[in-house]
């Protein structure tokens, strides 16, 4: 009988460490399976937004090759025929469109410069905010995560117009043997992450950071400004 409680305690014991073996061997395969679906719905993220991508470069391309040309052909026979009204308005449009052009396709990215796509941003937006670009000397960087970095900037930099009432912006960028980093800078009125959580400019730089393996930080305080931190790997 004293072996009784003896063999219980054991047979207990045993039972306890194959529940315990099941459960993290289960947890386990949960995490494999998760980080197995997060790489592939970041892959197909990065399917959808190179598809984006693609139509965009199209769209440009139309417009700067095709439509702008036009434009400019009936311009000079506006031009020719004494329409100085309708030669000027032609001239204004044919900007337009090629601005819209660089935005939905910059030619430096083509050249795989990241650091002059971002001068080239700078340069044409509006007046009365001062935009610098400074940090490492670049360094190679796939076609892919350039463009990514790039999207970042266009929609950091929408948003600090449209909400900061900032006088200065500074585009920063920072290179490391497996990353490349993008911080976007603002002396604007600042507010509260927690609070803009759902907003979908936030969400779209996050999804791209995401998308080209990274990662988005923000730091802003209301009164104080904001910091865009963006990390993505260099291949």
């Amino acid at each position: 009988m004293g072996s009784e409680p003896s063999s219980l305690i054991w047979i207990l014991g045993v039972s306890g460490l194959t529940a315990i073996t099941l459960i993290a061997a289960l947890a386990a395969l949960l995490l494999i399976h998760q980080r197995r679906l997060a790489e592939q719905a970041r892959a197909w993220g990065m399917h959808l937004l190179q598809a984006q991508e693609a139509e965009r470069q199209r769209i440009a391309n139309d417009l700067h090759d095709d439509i702008v040309q036009q434009i400019h052909g009936a311009q000079m026979l506006a031009t020719a025929a004494g329409h100085d009204a309708a030669a000027e308005s032609m001239m204004s449009v044919a900007a337009d469109l090629r601005r819209l052009a660089h935005d939905l396709h910059p030619p430096a990215l083509r050249l795989n410069s990241l650091e002059a796509a971002l001068t080239d941003l700078a340069a044409r937006h509006r007046p009365g905010l001062a935009i610098a670009v400074s940090g490492d000397a670049e360094v190679r960087l796939a076609p892919d995560k350039a463009l990514a970095l790039y999207r970042i900037a266009q929609e950091g930099l929408h948003n600090i117009v449209k909400h900061s009432r900032a006088s200065s912006v500074e585009f920063v960028l920072g290179f490391s043997d497996a990353t490349a980093t993008l911080t976007i800078s603002d002396n604007g009125v600042g507010f509260s992450p927690r609070d803009a959580a759902g907003s979908f400019g936030l969400r779209s730089m996050r999804e791209r950071a995401a998308a080209a393996g990274g990662s988005l930080e923000i730091t802003s305080e209301p009164g104080k400004g904001t910091a865009v931190k963006a990390v993505v790997s260099r291949t």
